[in-house]
């Protein structure tokens, strides 16, 4: 006997797990070029703006983390006190 998968999205089975349970108040995010480059950060921003989400990591539209700041073309690394002093802010 055959039996017919459907296949899923990763919005559908994110989407999926985060309504069936409704105790979910707050979705925290880590980083991964991946799921950047996927739109599933953005994705789950926009479409859950009642939970309390907590990107740490947020990228800013050139691909640089926002706590960092814009930085110039090959630089995304900053000394760990002054990356300690501008995570502080957030």
């Amino acid at each position: 006997m055959h039996i017919a998968y459907k296949r899923k999205s990763i919005q559908e089975i994110i989407e999926e797990f985060i309504e069936s349970r409704n105790y979910i108040s707050k979705i925290s995010l880590s980083d991964s070029v991946t799921l950047y480059q996927l739109g599933i950060f953005d994705f789950v921003n926009s479409k859950w703006v009642d939970k309390d989400i907590r990107w740490l990591l947020e990228r800013s539209k050139s691909g640089h983390y926002k706590v960092f700041g814009e930085q110039p073309a090959g630089r995304m690394n900053l000394p760990y006190d002054e990356y300690k002093a501008k995570r502080a802010m957030v």
